[in-house]
């Protein structure tokens, strides 16, 4: 019995590891992502390519069906808006 009890917590031990494994990875990912849009952004791309970037970047670590960018139209006005991906 005791060796059941000592198994049950050594795996709930191990899926709470787990878990925080996870959430650190994420967290890892989340930070990368954002580092990598701030060195897109400071470098000299033109508009095309700065938009190219963010899309891999993006694409690499989020969990989304679609992303798209917003981005002020002088000529009408509006947004204008960017399908990154779908």
């Amino acid at each position: 019995m005791q060796l059941i009890e000592n198994a049950g917590h050594i795996a709930g031990i191990a899926i709470e590891r787990h878990i925080h494994e996870e959430a650190l990875r994420h967290e890892r990912d989340r930070l990368r992502l954002l580092l990598e849009i701030t060195h897109s952004m400071a470098s000299k791309l033109t508009l095309p390519r700065l938009v190219e970037a963010l899309r891999a970047s993006l694409l690499s670590v989020t969990r989304c069906d679609f992303c798209a960018l917003l981005l002020p139209d002088a000529d009408v006005g509006q947004l204008r808006l960017t399908t990154l991906y779908r």
